[in-house]
């Protein structure tokens, strides 16, 4: 045998095996094109010096590393299907003559020729489809285009080990089989089904406790800081609860129906349910993977759209006027005054004029609620860890008025407030003052109305004595060496409008105003200051960078994701073809009818490949709560905006996951019926 002989069967071999092997190849190279343009994307220079460029390109950054971890997984996956149909053809080499190591020269050849060919096409559809993306990208940056689009140089060399390496572990996990099974296991490995299922009472039971105690976390989550670690954990737990389930599960709802005479012996259920049963355990892990994978899926999509579609919303929440800028500490009114005037002087530089000025001082510290007292910390001292910690902001009711053009009286011991989390007790004490909440405010606009926080906040408008009194009782309880060094001064916060800017032109401003007043502070103040000021111009294309960023990757994976997802139920469909298709012969030849066949491929479809979907919608529903809880670490709050996204999201999901399942079932029975 020599090389020539090798190559001729290989490339026979791929032709004879093209139903199977051409979606793997269009997967393979699907995967090479997506990973190839996230990685020209992520290392293009033009991109990285553009405003925003860093951020997005972070987010590209951390898509390729997750492309290359679950091409692994997929890939290797894919390919267990594509062998076990050829595993007969093997054995047949075998007994023909071939040794296995000839088997193996074979085996090698063509995965060379995939490899070559689904790579090679791949980088050359990235390259093409990189510019689009490219331009897509600078849209979505609101930037005109700034340079050409440039492959970064060692990316192709990179891609092509990424890949190579992929194909050449599954060609040895390939191998490893080969050499591993005797020549009759190989020419039976298609046709061994697996021995009847008996019930697995414990794995239903550990299903169901872990399905109840991931819902239970995501229903129950009310703090958007532990969120983001309660939701890794509900993740985990889901997921075995989903095979566990589907395994335990599938075993038991197919005894059900074969106990069900009236059910179970009819052409169309008979052959379906007993061929189910014989596969079970291939059969509910692979029916758990579409349903993780269609979760994954619904789950990113909806998520990110969300928060894109909601940027404008989060930003016009955030600021009620286009600048704000707060300073500490504030020791006079002149300094306030001063400021004001850099102000006006650096925004008429910008070309503009500062309108709808508001400013009022507040002190603001750490605390917590215990027993309906605020209890003052200095950062972590004389915190249980217990009690929820929170921002305590104090406002005198002059000062409320002047800011907001609100006309507001107090009596001694009352109180406005507003809360971004949950809400006081309609009578508190503070500084060993009681004071009784009259009404809850709706926002604090002009000012910045802090919905965005993750920390609890609490902003309390009270009369003028009563915040003196309070803030001067929270002083002496401070110690006395903190207390002399660093006073409980107030901060001064300023909101205003300067008409449309461009982004470079707002943080040129905004750099001046800093400036200047870090100047004025350091003058006015022996110890330490703090300024805290932006404008919404520049965070506009901050947050188009960094959630165009997350839903360009989530677009990318996504697509993977489907991909995968499509493979999977092609793979599924076309393996169980050809097992059935012996079954479906003597059922046709003992009197079942064409039309017979096709209502039973019906009833598979309806039985057990709905489920994927139906739970999906069922894990996406549970996980609704903690994925608001989520995004709010990223300021988004419009729960009824996130709910109509989902809902959008799995409604269209839906129908393109119904066409695949009745492409692919078409595709079963005309193995069944060739």
């Amino acid at each position: 045998m020599n090389g020539k002989f090798f190559s001729d069967l290989a490339l026979q071999n791929i032709r004879r095996n093209r139903q199977s092997y051409l979606p793997y190849a269009l997967s393979c190279t699907g995967m090479v094109a997506i990973f190839f343009i996230m990685g020209v994307l992520a290392g293009t220079q033009s991109l990285h010096n553009a405003y925003g460029g860093r951020t997005i390109q972070g987010a590209l950054n951390f898509g390729v590393w997750v492309m290359i971890l679950f091409a692994i997984v997929f890939l290797f996956y894919t390919h267990s299907f594509l062998i076990k149909r050829r595993r007969k053809e093997f054995g047949l080499f075998n007994i023909l003559g071939m040794e296995k190591k000839h088997i193996g020269w074979v085996l090698a050849i063509e995965t060379i020729l995939v490899g070559v060919a689904s790579t090679g096409v791949g980088m050359l559809l990235g390259a093409l489809f990189s510019r689009l993306m490219y331009l897509l990208m600078l849209k979505l940056l609101g930037i005109e285009q700034i340079g050409s689009l440039d492959i970064p140089s060692g990316f192709i060399p990179a891609t092509i080990m990424v890949f190579g390496a992929i194909h050449l572990l599954t060609l040895l996990n390939t191998l490893r089989q080969v050499h591993l099974a005797r020549p009759v296991e190989l020419l039976r490995g298609e046709s061994l089904g697996e021995k009847a299922p008996r019930a697995r009472t414990l794995l239903a039971m550990v299903g169901a406790a872990c399905l109840l105690g991931g819902y239970g976390i995501s229903l129950r989550a009310q703090s958007a800081l532990k969120a983001l670690p309660q939701f890794f954990i509900a993740v985990v737990l889901v997921i075995v609860a989903t095979y566990a389930l589907f395994i335990a599960g599938s075993i038991s709802v197919l005894r059900m129906m074969q106990r069900n005479q009236r059910f179970y012996y009819q052409p169309k259920h008979f052959s379906v349910v007993a061929g189910m049963r014989h596969r079970m355990n291939r059969n509910a892990a692979g029916l758990a993977s579409i349903c993780i994978l269609s979760t994954m899926v619904l789950v990113m999509v909806a998520a990110t759209a969300s928060v894109f579609a909601g940027r404008e919303d989060v930003l016009r929440e955030r600021y009620p006027r286009e600048a704000m800028m707060t300073l500490y500490p504030l020791r006079t009114d002149e300094q306030a005054a001063k400021i004001e005037a850099i102000f006006a002087q650096e925004v008429q530089r910008a070309g503009a004029s500062v309108q709808d000025m508001a400013r009022y001082p507040s002190v603001s510290f750490r605390a917590s609620l215990d027993n309906g007292a605020i209890r003052f910390h200095e950062d972590e001292d004389g915190w249980d860890g217990l009690s929820p910690r929170m921002t305590v902001e104090l406002v005198s009711a002059d000062d409320y008025a002047a800011a907001t053009q609100q006309e507001v009286s107090l009596a001694s011991g009352e109180a406005l407030a507003f809360t971004t989390k949950q809400r006081l007790p309609e009578t508190v004490t503070i500084g060993g003052h009681t004071i009784r909440i009259l009404r809850y405010l709706d926002a604090v606009a002009p000012l910045n109305n802090r919905a965005n926080m993750v920390m609890e906040y609490q902003l309390l408008v009270l009369s003028p004595a009563d915040k003196d009194a309070i803030v001067q009782a929270i002083n002496q309880q401070r110690p006395e060496a903190i207390r002399l060094a660093n006073p409980l001064y107030p901060s001064i916060n300023f909101a205003f409008n300067t008409g449309l800017l461009a982004p470079e032109a707002a943080q040129e401003m905004m750099r001046g105003i800093r400036e200047r007043s870090s100047q004025l502070m350091r003058e006015n103040n022996d110890g330490g200051y703090s300024i805290i000021s932006n404008h919404i111009a520049v965070d506009r294309t901050d947050f188009n960078a960094l959630y165009g960023g997350m839903l360009f990757v989530t677009v990318f994976l996504g697509l993977v994701f489907i991909m995968a997802m499509v493979l999977l139920i092609y793979y599924k469909q076309v393996s169980e073809g050809y097992e059935d298709k012996g079954r479906f012969l003597i059922m046709q030849q003992v009197g079942m009818s064409k039309e017979e066949v096709k209502a039973s491929i019906k009833s598979q479809v309806l039985m057990v490949f709905f489920l994927p979907l139906l739970m999906a919608g069922l894990h996406l529903l549970a996980a609704f709560n903690i994925t608001s809880k989520v995004l709010n670490l990223m300021m988004l709050t419009n729960t009824k905006l996130l709910a109509m996204v989902t809902l959008a999201a799995y409604l269209g999901f839906a129908l393109f996951y119904i066409a695949v399942y009745w492409k692919t079932a078409h595709s079963y029975y005309k193995i069944v019926k060739a």
